[in-house]
């Protein structure tokens, strides 16, 4: 389902919620997060490390935030909704390589409880946003749909802010002050 124009969401309000989304993750650390996210089904989402370990992920948005929690050059390939052809994203030295023509559509209204039922079936990468909006047409919830660059940027944002509060945990239970 495409988003109402009127209800049009800002790229602010879209990091809100999915910054509300990851907070049950606050304070874990990077390699716990990353082994949430990993799934050891074949699933549409492949990532594949350059030291050689290939994992899947349950959404698109998962391989961008593997991509910030691994500290290695990584190649994602991201098949969208009945498609067979994937998508290509590789990340080198932290900048991402991706079709510029490329989106990712985020659920506009994520459940974090219920994350891998209500949010990660719609998190997927188009070649192009009228591949997007073929799907979205018939989509069940309602999603918006953003560069991979953008996505790229906001998953930095999710992990910078997650490692912090990490740090922040650590340090906190030195039994200091």
């Amino acid at each position: 389902m495409l988003l109402n124009p009127e209800t049009l969401v800002t790229h602010t309000h879209l990091t809100d919620r999915l910054n509300d989304l990851f907070t049950r993750r606050e304070g874990q650390a990077p390699e716990v997060i990353l082994r949430d996210l990993v799934s050891f089904n074949p699933t549409a989402h492949m990532v594949q490390t350059q030291s050689g370990v290939r994992f899947f992920t349950y959404c698109a948005l998962d391989t961008l935030l593997a991509a910030w929690l691994l500290d290695e050059n990584i190649d994602i390939d991201t098949t969208p909704p009945g498609n067979s052809q994937p998508i290509r994203i590789t990340v080198r030295y932290e900048q991402l390589h991706a079709p510029a023509d490329a989106v990712i559509a985020l659920p506009d209204t994520p459940d974090a409880v219920e994350v891998r039922q209500t949010f990660c079936p719609y998190a997927n990468a188009f070649p192009d946003r009228a591949s997007y909006e073929s799907w979205a047409s018939t989509s069940p919830v309602e999603t918006t749909a953003l560069p991979v660059s953008e996505v790229f940027l906001i998953a930095r944002d999710i992990v910078e802010r997650l490692k912090y509060l990490h740090t922040l945990q650590e340090l906190g239970s030195g039994g200091c002050c």
